[in-house]
């Protein structure tokens, strides 16, 4: 699976970037530890984790 950035999302993207560190692409479906909706709700979207 490939993602593809626009060149602006890439600007705001790169201030995270380092050697060190790892980027998730994240469904939240408002259930688990990433997500700020709570549970079982019908608010569904992407992330990016850092």
């Amino acid at each position: 699976m490939n993602v593809t950035f626009t060149d602006d999302a890439l600007q705001r993207i790169k201030r995270y970037l380092s050697p060190a560190k790892k980027i998730l692409l994240d469904y939240d479906d408002g259930v688990g530890p990433f997500s700020a909706v709570g549970n079982c709700s019908l608010d569904s979207s992407y992330q990016l984790l850092f």
